[in-house]
């Protein structure tokens, strides 16, 4: 079912969501690789839902992909950068399913990072990018690594505390901390190109 960001607002009320953004068109096995885990998890607790924001009706649905039953799902299509807090914020914890692949060890971790600045907190499968961040709750596609991980987050007081740890792990690298880098970036491009010229 497709929501605007409105209507997220309204649907995941008081409810216990987890919560993925992306597309499943260009994935490498992601959902197939840790969504099984995701989705026993689930089914061992009838308040947990799903929320996909990036879904598309041409490409495969998460259910497609892994045994999420799609009456436990809120789809909605991908939505403009001014509205991604807003989506984000809802979640009560995100996800970031990644399957062991060359293409996901050369991603960073910014999902995880996003999820971070929205104050919600996140587990992610494990690659070299969440490993260096250390920050969110860091997993192995396993079934009972997956379900520790979320069981843990459905306190509301470990919530907090890691919301707070990833708050702690994501200040120093944000631009308030590293406007400098960015400015000496811009430097270093303006006098290689006065050089070339």
């Amino acid at each position: 079912r497709y929501r605007t960001a409105e209507q997220i607002d309204e649907a995941t009320g008081g409810q216990f969501w987890l919560g993925w953004m992306g597309a499943t068109s260009h994935r490498t096995g992601d959902w197939e690789a840790a969504g099984p885990h995701i989705a026993a998890w689930m089914g061992r607790h009838d308040d947990v839902r799903l929320l996909h924001v990036g879904s598309s009706r041409d490409a495969p649905q998460i259910p497609e992909l892994c045994p999420v039953r799609p009456d436990r799902m809120l789809c909605a299509p991908p939505v403009p950068a001014e509205d991604v807090a807003r989506v984000l914020w809802p979640m009560t914890v995100g996800v970031v399913p990644l399957s062991a692949s060359p293409f996901n060890d050369a991603k960073s971790c910014l999902k995880g990072m996003e999820f971070a600045a929205a104050g919600v907190p996140f587990v992610a499968s494990r690659s070299a990018e969440y490993d260096w961040w250390a920050a969110g709750q860091v997993v192995s596609n396993r079934a009972g690594q997956w379900a520790d991980a979320l069981e843990r987050l459905r306190d509301p007081a470990e919530r907090d505390r890691q919301v707070a740890d990833q708050d702690a792990a994501l200040r120093p690298l944000a631009i308030q901390s590293r406007w400098t880098d960015w400015s000496d970036a811009l430097d270093d491009i303006v006098a290689a190109r006065k050089v070339s010229a």
